[in-house]
């Protein structure tokens, strides 16, 4: 559900971006200008990937935390069980004497 939520806020942030970015090039743009409209096109296009970079980010970041929040159980942190001392394995050396 957390997901969702942030792939539909990013899903607006880009739509946002997108309106003005159109507005931005029907103020600037004439009939005779061609260079600006493919100079918008291009920025454009950076803010687009660079949005869905961003949320891409955020859901990964998202999900390993709520990974994380499941292994670690209630009430410990992942540094806290770092810090534990790990369980010691009984060694069986049984040597043949000679």
């Amino acid at each position: 559900m957390v997901i969702n939520k942030k792939i539909n806020e990013k899903a607006n942030i880009i739509k946002t971006y997108m309106y003005v970015l159109d507005a931005a090039l029907l103020d600037k743009t004439t009939e005779g200008d061609v260079e600006p409209r493919t100079a918008m096109g291009q920025l454009e296009e950076r803010l687009m990937v660079s949005a869905f970079n961003r949320m891409g980010l955020a859901c990964h970041r998202d999900a390993v935390d709520a990974r994380l929040a499941l292994l670690s159980g209630p009430g410990q942190s992942f540094l806290s069980r770092q810090r534990q001392p790990a369980a010691r394995k009984t060694i069986n050396m049984s040597y043949k004497s000679k």
